[in-house]
């Protein structure tokens, strides 16, 4: 495997996560290549989806789509909840069969990882192999919400309950810069919907994730280079039908960060020459 130049971390969030489409975006729009993802969660879908090749303008009608239908069109109800969720999340993952095809790991044009978590040792897992939809599908089953995924030896729920933003796969993969992206953000106090009252069982589970990830994603954090953080504090975990808004807040926010981001590449890019120079 080539070494990594960039690795991009895209982090847990539910639908402020599609903001995660619109920091891809602004890669592209710089030029400026991504050499490896990794994922949890919503950044899992995303950043499978690229590094499977799938192109950010259809990742971006996807998202529009998705968001646009009911809600009740994505679910498939756990029969008396004995799968261990509400929702088995098999309309979900046939949904990203056909966005990104029936793909493996070893089929991608680029390293991708998939976190999910140990629900028996609460271990962060990375999923690298094998089936690419069903790792992703693991990746994003928050529990209570989706039932557990089991995949060899170990029963997963989403990655963002030990890292919501992972990093540290990429680290131990020596890129030369990790950028980490999060988007696990508590909502403004006068935008939550608990304020108004207007919440049901799935509002509430997304909200105690939500609490407990934004604890330890500033700590993932400490792993990257770069924090690219984009300001979607106005918005709830369940905001999907505002895609749009999401993606062009991650865009920006990314668009921000560009000098910092070529800057370090090109340094980077100058100490290898010298080194190659002086040590071959």
């Amino acid at each position: 495997m080539a070494k990594c130049k960039i690795g991009l971390a895209l982090g847990s969030g539910a639908a402020k996560g599609l903001a995660h489409i619109g920091v891809l975006k602004a890669f592209e729009a710089e030029g400026v290549p991504i050499g490896a993802v990794s994922g949890s969660s919503i950044g899992a879908v995303v950043g499978g989806a690229y590094a499977a090749g799938v192109s950010v303008d259809k990742i971006i009608d996807f998202a529009i789509r998705f968001g646009n239908r009911n809600r009740a069109m994505w679910m498939d109800p756990a029969f008396m909840f004995k799968g261990g969720g509400l929702i088995k999340g098999g309309k979900i993952e046939n949904a990203l069969r056909e966005l990104i095809g029936p793909l493996d790991f070893k089929d991608l044009k680029m390293p991708f990882f998939a976190v999910a978590t140990d629900l028996v040792s609460g271990k962060e897992v990375v999923l690298k192999e094998g089936d690419l939809n069903k790792a992703i599908h693991a990746s994003f089953s928050v529990p209570g919400i989706f039932a557990p995924v089991r995949i060899g030896e170990h029963l997963l729920v989403d990655g963002g309950v030990v890292a919501p933003i992972p990093t540290r796969v990429l680290a131990e993969m020596k890129c030369d810069l990790v950028i980490g992206v999060n988007v696990a953000i508590a909502p403004k106090a006068e935008s939550s919907i608990f304020s108004e009252g207007n919440h049901g069982i799935i509002d509430v589970l997304l909200q105690v994730m939500s609490v407990a990830q934004g604890k330890i994603a500033y700590h993932c954090m400490e792993t990257a280079e770069v924090h690219i953080i984009p300001d979607v504090g106005e918005y709830s975990w369940t905001d999907f039908s505002k895609a749009e808004e999401l993606i062009e807040l991650g865009y920006q926010s990314t668009k921000r960060h560009m000098p910092i981001i070529k800057g370090i590449v090109a340094s980077n890019k100058a100490i290898s020459f010298i080194k190659r120079l002086f040590c071959s």
